[in-house]
């Protein structure tokens, strides 16, 4: 990047305006702002992605022309203003409106080096800042730096500030100043209500009793018991502030917790897999071991009695020509000279076919053993909805998991290739959905479905990720070629390690697909071990074949 090109503004700036556009024009106008950007739609999440200044000018008049007016462009760029500032806006409730005009001042290279704040003044309900830029900005850049500036007294439920322009650099001014006022509540009013009420009655008092002393007690006390009372609803104010703070943290501790111990059982299960894996290819192994040492002394056996058959089948080969060679020297032409002829074609054919069958004889000759268990399935809606928060932790993503009626109450199947297989297709979904929702469901399918066998427990897995192409679908089942460039639909070899696992215990992967919209799995697992003596093809380990018996791609609808 050069320097007329270099990154000067961070994108968590425009997180509000890019939140309006999703929330009101949908997701697809957001991608389209950011590629004429050059920037991902993703990059306006929250990320810590910084742009050009002709990038930022680009995106905010991008989100002009879909609002048709500077009052609905200002609008755009205040949408969900606290939400902006994530879990650091409890914190900020700490500060005044004041102390947060000075944070911003000092902090400000966090979101832009392109230009400097200056603060000229700065009071209880009042601030007058100055802004230099190095650029020559547009009116909207200036907009939408107002509009942020107004909207601070919001963070306090108060009302937006007041905002005089004093200057503009979109208007020719060398540089941007802004005088803010906002409202504050008044807190000596209370002692001045106490001492009225004070007055009043002391000159009641001092009208039928006479004397001074109660005229000048009673407004004192008034605005004493006045300055108490305002005293006592800060406190109430302060501490219900403080118990919403607490709360806040405390849930978001809870979750943080949840998530680290989710993180933690998954790296679990990930061992416990590697480790059954290495187990049973150290088993394996020792038994081909000894299959080859078995192989090799029948293949020495082999060779030597094929050697000896074709020495025995060779001598009378022998005989068989030199007899024709000396027919040939006596029989010249004729029917005698044509079978002579056709004697030695095939003596020739059998000598080929030996020397084949020597060289196939000395040539070098060249599945997870499962342990069923009973798992009941009630329990797995709540398991695996915190591995869904735990997958999403920190993102704009609800998540749903519930069991219908239909779901079967338990099935016998080996536990570690059960959570494989539901933790790649969880993965996956995660991995590719950056905003909306992921619905899970657990339901059961009676056999008919899928011909005679057990009844199968179906997980539905639905998500508003970035879809997958038509003609992409049928790859994700297929580990990627080496050399092959990675796509944004790429799955890697999780769902082929799936799909083989899925026909190890005879269950089914159904998917439907349509970009932009997302993405829906149905996983369906038998109830009880299949019986692979009566299951043609279940011993077949093409991965081809394997595809073809046990994953099925549905249609979306409008595709």
């Amino acid at each position: 990047m050069s320097d007329t090109q270099a990154a000067e503004y961070s994108l968590r700036i425009l997180w509000s305006a890019a939140r309006w556009v999703e929330d009101r024009h949908g997701a697809a106008a957001l991608e389209t702002i950011a590629q004429a950007a050059g920037v991902q739609a993703t990059d306006f999440d929250g990320s810590t992605r910084w742009v050009a200044h002709e990038q930022f000018e680009k995106i905010l008049a991008g989100v002009r022309e879909l609002a048709g007016s500077d009052d609905a462009f200002c609008e755009a760029c205040a949408y969900r203003f606290e939400e902006s500032y994530g879990a650091l806006r409890y914190m900020l409730w700490a500060l005044s409106p004041r102390q947060l005009y000075e944070a911003t001042v000092k902090v400000s290279k966090l979101v832009t080096t392109a230009g400097r704040f200056e603060i000229l003044r700065s009071e209880r309900s009042a601030f007058h800042v100055r802004y230099h830029s190095k650029h020559a900005e547009s009116r909207l850049m200036c907009l939408s730096r107002q509009v942020q500036w107004v909207a601070g007294p919001s963070m306090w439920a108060l009302p937006p500030a007041r905002l005089e322009e004093h200057g503009c650099i979109a208007h020719g001014a060398e540089f941007c100043e802004y005088r803010l006022r906002w409202f504050d509540g008044w807190r000596i009013l209370p002692m001045l209500i106490g001492l009225a009420v004070g007055v009043v009655v002391g000159g009641i008092v001092q009208t039928v009793q006479g004397g001074i002393s109660a005229w000048v007690a009673l407004p004192i006390l008034g605005a004493a018991l006045g300055h108490v009372f305002e005293l006592r609803r800060m406190h109430r104010l302060n501490m219900k502030l403080g118990n919403e703070m607490n709360t806040v943290l405390r849930e978001l501790g809870q979750a943080e917790a949840e998530t680290r111990s989710e993180i933690v059982a998954l790296h679990q299960r990930q061992r416990d897999w590697t480790r059954l894996v290495e187990q049973q290819v150290a088993e394996r192994t020792t038994t081909l071991e000894r299959v080859v040492d078995g192989l090799d002394s029948l293949q020495k056996s082999r060779v030597t009695t094929i050697r000896g058959f074709s020495h025995d089948l060779r001598n009378p080969l022998f005989v068989v020509r030199g007899n024709t060679q000396f027919l040939r020297e006596r029989v010249k032409d004729g029917e005698e000279g044509e079978a002579l002829r056709d004697m030695e074609v095939a003596a020739g054919q059998i000598e080929a076919m030996l020397t084949k069958l020597m060289e196939v004889a000395t040539q070098d000759p060249g599945f997870v053993r499962l342990a069923p268990k009973n798992l009941a399935v009630a329990p797995l809606a709540e398991v695996f909805r915190r591995r869904l928060k735990a997958l999403v932790h920190g993102r704009d993503i609800k998540v749903s998991v519930f069991c219908t009626r239909e779901a079967p109450d338990a099935l016998e199947i080996d536990h570690l290739v059960f959570d494989r297989i539901v933790d790649n297709i969880l993965t996956n979904a995660a991995k590719y959905t950056h905003r909306g929702s992921i619905l899970l469901e657990l339901s059961g399918m009676p056999a008919p479905a899928f011909g005679d066998g057990p009844p199968f427990l179906t997980l539905k897995l639905s998500d508003t990720g970035q879809g997958i192409p038509p003609e992409m679908v049928e790859r994700i089942f297929r580990p990627r070629a080496a050399g092959e460039a990675t796509s944004p639909q790429s799955y890697g070899i999780g769902l082929s390690s799936v799909v083989r696992l899925l026909a190890q215990i005879g269950g089914r992967l159904d998917v439907m697909s349509k970009p932009g919209v997302g993405t829906t799995f149905w996983a369906h697992f038998p109830c009880r071990p299949p019986d692979f003596k009566k299951s043609p093809g279940a011993g077949d380990d093409n991965l081809e074949s394997i595809i073809t018996r046990v994953v099925t791609i549905r249609k979306a609808e409008g595709s």
